[in-house]
């Protein structure tokens, strides 16, 4: 029924395109499960250490080791048996690669250098891209040390590749879509892209300007800019800010009216507003034994053409003062 609903389909969109939607669909399938998966393992992993210390303290104890396990699993959300549902991928997998066997074999179409996709691909660039797509997973999911990346690539990359090898260009096409979104699904989980779109949106701005992206990077650029980052990296909705920190303040004091000005285009663009908030945050500004609150200037409502004069207003109030050290 799979084949005949897939052979229907290729007549209108075409049997690449058919098998690229059949993977995504696969996918799509168990992605709840294969989601919370990803993230428990990534918890699991961060946590390990834990786990090893409490299996070393008990591992005379197997009532107690039990029930420390359990713990252990609740304290950190991970639900291992939940998890195995992923598994379901397998055979769903099995079904689509077994129809897609069947359907190239009555539709003759061609992809890019492979001239009829019932055929293996004789170049095995499909099986080799496979096998790397997966290597490289397998590397970022399990891989602690370089070892375990050379022997996941000594052993993983041809086994894969060979496994590729031995079925249709078509189904090498699915099994590399599927692969592609297995690294994609990973990726997104570790939060990787929004970690690579931090960096894509920043890349004009200097490296002494740190956006509230960058938490760790903040630690000595006062509370109220740390406290903001940390907040937007937990998803509480902080806009998009900048520090400019004392270094960037003297090269932008040392430079000229042109390059002032393309300096502050470029925070602007990177703060993508209409009004903005120049305010200070200072090392020391703001702590236990003291505050500042109140005291250095904030100006309000700051459009483009008054950005630099804000910010030498808000330098300017705290420039000098013994207690900064930082800004």
């Amino acid at each position: 029924m799979v084949a005949g609903a897939l052979s229907q389909t290729a007549r209108y969109v075409g049997l690449p395109a058919v098998i690229v939607l059949l993977a995504v669909l696969s996918r799509l399938l168990i992605l709840p499960f294969s989601l919370k998966s990803e993230r428990d393992q990534m918890r699991a992993r961060a946590a390990s250490d834990e786990l090893a210390a409490i299996k070393l303290r008990l591992k005379q104890d197997p009532l107690r080791l039990t029930r420390a396990i359990r713990a252990f699993y609740r304290r950190h959300g991970l639900t291992p048996l939940r998890n195995l549902f992923a598994l379901l991928f397998l055979p769903i997998m099995a079904i689509a690669l077994l129809a897609i066997q069947n359907v190239t074999t009555t539709t003759v179409s061609h992809f890019l250098w492979i001239k009829d996709l019932s055929q293996r691909d004789v170049s095995l660039l499909f099986p080799v891209l496979f096998a790397g797509l997966i290597c490289i997973y397998v590397q970022m999911a399990f891989a602690r040390n370089n070892q375990h990346r050379l022997i996941i690539w000594l052993a993983g990359l041809p086994s894969m590749a060979v496994t590729g090898s031995l079925f249709s260009a078509g189904a090498d096409l699915y099994l590399v879509t599927s692969a592609a979104l297995l690294l994609l699904q990973r990726l997104a989980v570790a939060g990787d892209f929004k970690r690579f779109w931090s960096r894509w949106t920043r890349r004009h701005l200097p490296a002494s300007v740190i956006t509230l992206d960058e938490p760790d990077r903040l630690l000595e650029s006062g509370n109220k800019s740390l406290r903001l980052a940390q907040m937007r990296a937990d998803g509480m909705p902080v806009p998009h800010g900048v520090v400019l920190t004392a270094k960037f303040m003297q090269t932008l004091g040392r430079a000229s009216a042109d390059e002032r000005g393309r300096q502050m285009d470029a925070i602007w663009r990177y703060l993508r507003c209409e009004r903005a908030v120049v305010r200070s945050s200072a090392a020391s500004e703001d702590g236990v034994h003291r505050s500042f609150a109140g005291v250095f200037e904030s100006v309000l409502n700051v459009d483009r053409a008054g950005l630099e004069a804000a910010i030498a207003q808000v330098n300017a109030s705290f420039a000098g003062s013994p207690y900064i050290t930082d800004a």
